[in-house]
């Protein structure tokens, strides 16, 4: 069975932004284990909410419209020295 459309999604993004020059192959969809100290910038893909509407009433075709949320969140773990 094919990957859901929301997967899909997340995917394609996670593709796009794997090999920028500041996060290179730290991409990751939906971490929840924390990042290890030794790691860089990271961006991390969530799909947020998702809104579905009909667009048309009555028939059996009922079309149904859908707003995706796409949340990319880019964090850093800095350690600061103290003089």
């Amino acid at each position: 069975m094919a990957d859901h459309l929301r997967k899909q999604i997340r995917g394609a993004v996670i593709t796009a932004c794997t090999g920028l020059a500041t996060t290179g192959s730290r991409v990751y969809a939906g971490r929840v284990d924390p990042l290890p100290d030794a790691q860089g910038a990271t961006l991390l893909v969530d799909m947020g909410p998702e809104e579905i509407a009909a667009s048309s009433l009555g028939g059996a075709a009922r079309l149904l419209e859908r707003r995706l949320g796409l949340v990319l969140r880019a964090m850093v773990k800095t350690h600061l020295s103290t003089y």
